[in-house]
């Protein structure tokens, strides 16, 4: 599967989002970048292939090199036309710490710990996050709540800032008492932590249940 990553990875080192030509020639996406990254840095670490290293290096520099100054990442998801920044992408942040770790280069360190910087700003008092959903003006379903955490959790572990680690437990003890109160999940939430759903989303409460069950004091393996 790794191999067959490789064939769909643009010449410019990003990768598409949504169904692509075999020839990549769609544009690429951050957040999918991000994760193609991090599945060639496993692959690498597993292998020791330098194929998959020179394969993620590209894919590091492409996310580096299309890192606003701000720190936000603009995408443009399948079937939608407008390009907007979106706190989810603090899974992108954690690639690229992964990747600054493997290869030792200041440059992915960089472009995550601004990333992250950004997605820190997006957080509000009650530990909601704004820039969050799929869609503009809708709520954030706990399926991207819950990537946000992990992308700040992640990389706390990497970088050790207490910012990263105060804000992963500020958003996830919400969720708590809001699993404790309603006896369950509902599939978004809007700013003020309310939601109207009378449904869940499946693979936001898996994500939440994994985040929320972490030893926060735990230090990285090795």
């Amino acid at each position: 599967m790794a191999e067959w990553e490789l064939t769909v990875q643009s010449e410019d080192g990003g990768f598409a989002g949504g169904h692509i030509a075999s020839n990549g020639s769609r544009r690429g996406v951050a957040f999918d970048t991000g994760q193609i990254l991090q599945g060639l840095v496993a692959i690498y670490r597993e292998t020791g292939k330098e194929t998959f290293l020179r394969a993620a290096e590209r894919a590091g520099k492409w996310l580096a090199l299309h890192l606003p100054e701000e720190g936000a990442w603009r995408d443009t998801l399948p079937n939608q036309q407008q390009a907007r920044p979106r706190a989810y992408n603090a899974r992108t942040s954690w690639a690229l710490l992964e990747l600054a770790e493997v290869t030792k280069s200041e440059q992915y360190r960089a472009a995550g710990q601004r990333s992250l910087a950004w997605v820190l700003s997006c957080q509000l008092s009650n530990g909601w996050f704004r820039e969050n959903s799929f869609e503009v003006g809708r709520p954030a379903l706990t399926h991207t709540i819950a990537y946000v955490l992990e992308g700040l959790i992640e990389s706390w572990s990497y970088l050790q800032e207490p910012r990263l680690l105060e804000a992963t437990v500020l958003g996830a003890e919400e969720l708590r008492k809001q699993f404790e109160r309603r006896g369950g999940l509902p599939a978004t939430f809007a700013e003020n932590w309310e939601s109207s759903d009378r449904y869940s989303c499946v693979t936001g409460c898996a994500r939440s249940n994994s985040r929320e069950k972490r030893d926060f004091g735990m230090q990285r393996e090795t």
